[in-house]
């Protein structure tokens, strides 16, 4: 009786730590830079973030590996499925965290009034849908090929290359940085690596000295689908990385 009493016990410890929320506001006074922060991220699969009140600033979702170096993560609006890398208005989203350590909203820009931000921890993460149509979610897709990433500091290299009539969708990548502190970013566009009609696809991610950074696991895509004829890059603004993504190419 006794070890199931502290089976019970643990097992309720456990499963409030695993869903612990945080609740702060972000107002004119504390300004740009202000933030609401969750950290304990393990056995945490995925985080979600409601945001309330009259205000207006600009809200940026963020995580950290290392808690140095952070990183913007797309928040996944719930009532339909597309993701951002901010907002400027109300809302609720999810945003993976497998990995992270830390996950926080911070205000790049404050003009006026309050917004209250809670985000919650979930033991479990999500997968996005690649992509929609009439009837609901397209099938998840499961990526079957790969590509090496080797880019300079400096440097933007194509890693995969668009083709008439299928998007790309990517299912994970891992990458590793310099010596030194490295930020790299996946861009999209055309012409030669990626410089024409150039959009950013994913946040840019600060890696510590010899960092890395490792995202999907080759099931679903992470980010919004490529469209076709559209290549996909990787920029190195400072430092090299290595590295490897999984893709697919599919109407």
């Amino acid at each position: 009786m006794k070890r199931l009493f502290a089976f019970i016990v643990f097992a309720a410890l456990a499963c409030g730590q695993i869903n612990q929320s945080t609740t702060g506001s972000l107002t004119a006074s504390s300004g740009a830079g202000s933030t609401v922060a969750i950290g304990g991220l393990q056995n945490t699969g995925s985080v979600g973030v409601t945001v309330s009140g009259t205000w207006s600033a600009t809200l940026v979702f963020e995580a950290t590996v290392d808690g140095t170096n952070w990183f913007t993560v797309p928040g996944i609006v719930q009532s339909s499925n597309v993701g951002v890398l901010s907002t400027t208005a109300n809302g609720q989203w999810n945003a993976g965290t497998a990995g992270m350590g830390q996950f926080r909203v911070r205000a790049s820009a404050y003009s006026s009034g309050t917004a209250v931000v809670t985000i919650r921890k979930a033991s479990t993460g999500f997968r996005v849908p690649e992509a929609f149509n009439s009837t609901g979610p397209a099938p998840i897709v499961a990526c079957d090929s790969s590509a090496t990433i080797s880019v300079a500091a400096g440097a933007t290299a194509k890693l995969v290359t668009g083709a008439t009539g299928v998007r790309t969708y990517i299912c994970g990548f891992s990458i590793s940085g310099d010596t030194t502190a490295t930020v790299a970013q996946f861009t999209k566009g055309t012409g030669t690596t990626c410089g024409t009609s150039t959009a950013n696809v994913s946040g840019a991610y600060k890696l510590a000295a010899n960092g890395t950074l490792a995202s999907g696991d080759g099931l679903g895509a992470i980010f919004a689908p490529i469209a076709a004829s559209t290549d996909f890059c990787l920029s190195a603004t400072t430092g090299a990385v290595a590295g490897t993504i999984y893709y697919t190419q599919a109407p």
